[in-house]
Order: C-alpha cells, then structure tokens, then sequence
C-alpha cells in the first residue's frame, strides 16, 4: 500500500477533522493493544493500554500523548467498552486496572482478566 505523505498542516487538519467526528460519541473506556506483526509469534503482543472515558480511538490516543504516556510501538487495535460489553464477571476485574499504563499479559491475568 502506497501512501502520499502529508504536511504538517495536513496532518493537524485531518486529526481536527477526526476528533470532531468523534466529539458526538459515546464516552467508553477505550482497550488500545499494542503488537509487532516483526516479532516472532508468541512474542508479538506488546500490551495494552486502558483509557478513559474517551468518545473514540484518536481522542484516546491524544489522552495517552497528553499524559505523556509513550506508546510501546508496533500496530494498534483500539475497542471501545462499555460495561454491557463486557461479561458481568469481567467488569469488575476491567474497573480494577490502573488507566494510561502499559499493562502485560501477566497484569492482565493478575488483575483477572480472562484473555
């Protein structure tokens, strides 16, 4: 896949564009998993990262860089959740997890988070 490069203008004017797309959504806690498709398989997961409440996947990734929470690299899937979306005894174990901190598959499944 080919893409053209953008000025810095352009790229200000499309993330405005974007956060105002979101800026009528819902507000979710938004689960950002990190991975490097590089890596061998079984090594590619680099963690996630929890952030709310946050409308959609650029607002919650402008929180991370506002915080000055660095991102871990590689690819970035983001989902947003509301507590209907996740199993009942699930909820309680996501409300535990600490936001806008790189969490391993270890803090997840300590913090009992059935991955």
């Amino acid at each position: 896949m080919s893409r053209t490069m953008q000025t810095v203008e352009q790229f200000v004017d499309r993330v405005k564009e974007v956060l105002r797309e979101e800026a009528d959504r819902p507000r979710l806690t938004w689960w950002l998993s990190f991975a490097d498709a590089t890596r061998p398989k079984g090594q590619q997961f680099l963690g996630t990262i929890l952030v709310d409440p946050c409308p959609g996947l650029a607002t919650a990734r402008m929180q991370m860089i506002l915080h000055g929470v660095p991102s871990p690299g590689g690819e970035i899937q983001g989902v947003g959740l509301s507590p209907s979306d996740v199993p009942p005894d699930q909820v309680a174990a996501l409300a535990r997890l600490p936001r806008l901190t790189l969490l391993s598959k270890a803090d997840l499944r300590l913090a009992g988070i059935q991955l």
